[in-house]
């Protein structure tokens, strides 16, 4: 059984799914000969290391070492459990799937997750009826004033919560739906005398908010008319939702997105849905809040450009700030355009038109240099304000990976403040991390030496997993009982079981048996070996495996000759000296024999 499914099944699934497409929604995958490249979705790059073999099923980078299957994959990318993953796998593949043997937990999570998935795609029809009803007129009323379209608003799905506590509630109830349920997917609220519920959104234009899939994860709120409550609105965080995990309007973006090579970044729905009116394809929202570290990740195996939109506020220069430590973290580039103070996305483009908001996306500044310009142009006449911005520049600039670029903003800064460049890169200095010489040097010299302890048995696995007939010898030759570290053992033995059923066995199947640290260990020795005399390797490893069995066979019975000589058992002990000499020989016992009286 494949973690709870039939491994026939799971054999089936991943025969079935297109790794190249699974991949591909996450990563932009170029084909290179038998294999397809892309930027790594799991490290920052610039130069493609990241291979998809399609031949194979299996994803590998040559930078950072991760690797895996396609379930593997999907799990990172979109936080899905195994189970998880093979159901939505057989669901787009249309792949039939028998009920999985799981545990009671992993069951009551699934269903929890596939009711609230139901739940709110009911939802979101409900909202969309009310917003093409005579009910929601006003709500078209108030699109329309803000230049929205219809074919925009039915495109993003929009719906209208009307000014009732129970409508929604109401609605579901006739359908037999419990407000327990509602609640734990975001959709109602318990009263405060916690007596019964009620509807979370009231007399707000409803925007839905879908995951990579392009299924509804959530929903926005947007108030119409002014009023004590807050102008915007997002569900709770469920088991389906985390906000900093999703872009509003990312699975709508995303065909523009792949063919421009571009996103384009703001901060609000409305200014993502007004650029979309006025023909800016390609255009994410944050959703109000701050970039998060996932959500930049998702990026990253993108390989494209990345634009971010603030207002030409404090605030907005606060934001660029705190994106410019979250991008340098997860290695993606970006670019910043600021536009005029007091205006936002939606109100230049409705003002000045998209022609003059596209220029404003061409002049944006790399986003280092917009960062420390932010700094550098305010007033600087006193030593104090220039030694508190070398402070405030350090971090950022210490962020800078490029040394070259990380020279010429040094250069820039110091001319800047009119001080030498040996003040800039003292203050530099003392912000980067990392240990001392000695300590790193120590460090590498112990990871060497576990190298080299576990090498044999790295060896052995690498055999089993790319090379079928020395797999067979191997295994006959009883590579299992000679290894020492326990995870190359455990794959050794899960190759032995899928070799008595397929011994042309391709390492994506391995793989679904067995957990991360050893997966990532096969994935780390994946095509590591040419070979151009397979017999004579297939000898050699052989023959290795036969050396370390009579050595560990000696090295037991010396052990147990000298439990026999500190015991007084004179026979027992010439018995196994016997043995050794025997062994020495080239002879080796039976397991009667060495198995002791």
């Amino acid at each position: 059984m494949g973690r709870g499914f039939p491994d026939e099944v799971i054999d089936q699934i991943r025969e079935a799914a297109d790794i190249v497409e699974v991949i591909g929604r996450y990563v932009n995958l170029s084909p290179s000969g038998r294999v397809f490249k892309g930027l790594c979705p799991f490290h920052p790059e610039k130069t493609p290391s990241f291979i998809v073999n399609p031949e194979r099923r299996i994803f590998k980078c040559f930078g950072c070492g991760q690797g895996g299957n396609v379930f593997t994959f999907l799990m990172s990318q979109a936080g899905l459990s195994f189970p998880e993953a093979v159901e939505e796998l057989a669901r787009s593949y249309g792949v039939p799937l028998p009920r999985a043997e799981v545990s009671p937990q992993e069951r009551r999570r699934h269903q929890r997750r596939e009711r609230t998935y139901q739940l709110l795609a009911q939802a979101a029809a409900f909202f969309s009826d009310r917003l093409w009803s005579r009910a929601g007129s006003p709500a078209r009323a108030y699109l329309l004033e803000r230049g929205i379209p219809n074919r925009v608003a039915k495109r993003y799905g929009l719906g209208w919560a009307e000014d009732g506590w129970e409508g929604l509630t109401s609605h579901f109830r006739k359908n037999g739906v419990g407000p327990e349920a509602l609640q734990e997917a975001g959709l109602v609220s318990p009263r405060r005398s916690g007596q019964g519920h009620y509807d979370r959104f009231r007399g707000r234009l409803i925007f839905p908010i879908r995951d990579h899939q392009g299924r509804v994860a959530a929903f926005g709120g947007r108030t119409i008319s002014g009023g004590k409550e807050p102008k915007y609105l997002n569900s709770p965080e469920t088991e389906i939702f985390k906000k900093g995990r999703i872009l509003y309007g990312y699975h709508e973006a995303l065909p523009a997105i792949r063919h421009r090579r571009r996103m384009v970044v703001v901060e609000g729905y409305l200014d993502c849905l007004s650029l979309a009116a006025h023909g800016l394809e390609g255009v994410v929202a944050t959703m109000g809040t701050s970039l998060t570290g996932t959500q930049v990740k998702a990026m990253r195996g993108l390989g494209l450009e990345v634009v971010l939109v603030y207002d030409g506020d404090l605030a907005g220069l606060q934001a660029a700030r705190r994106a410019q430590e979250i991008f340098h973290t997860e290695g993606v580039q970006a670019r910043i355009a600021s536009l005029p103070a007091g205006q936002d996305p939606d109100d230049f483009v409705r003002s000045r038109g998209l022609e003059a908001f596209e220029a404003e996306l061409e002049r944006a500044k790399p986003m280092d240099g917009f960062v420390i310009d932010a700094v550098l142009d305010r007033p600087l006449a006193t030593p104090e304000d220039k030694a508190d911005a070398v402070r405030e520049l350090a971090p950022i600039l210490s962020r800078i990976a490029s040394p070259v670029a990380q020279a010429d903003y040094v250069r820039q800064v110091a001319g800047r403040l009119g001080v030498t460049q040996e003040v800039v890169l003292s203050a530099l200095s003392r912000t980067r991390p990392g240990g001392s010489p000695r300590a790193r040097t120590e460090s590498l010299v112990r990871r060497i030496e576990n190298q080299g302890r576990l090498r044999p048995d790295r060896r052995f696995v690498a055999a089993l997993v790319n090379t079928p007939a020395c797999r067979l010898a191997l295994l006959e030759a009883g590579v299992e009982g000679v290894m020492t570290d326990p995870l190359c053992q455990k794959v050794a033995r899960e190759a032995a079981r899928l070799t008595a059923r397929d011994p042309g066995w391709d390492p994506a199947r391995l793989m679904d048996q067995l957990d991360d640290p050893e997966t990532e260990l096969v994935v780390s020795l994946l095509e590591e070996i040419e070979i151009e005399d397979e017999a004579a390797y297939t000898g050699e490893l052989v023959a290795k495996v036969e050396r370390l069995t009579r050595e560990n066979l000696k090295s037991d019975i010396r052990r147990r000759a000298a439990e026999a000589d500190r015991a007084g058992d004179w026979e027992e002990n010439l018995r196994l000296m016997e043995m050794l000499r025997s062994i020495g020989r080239g002879e080796i016992p039976d397991n009667n024999q060495s198995g002791g009286r």
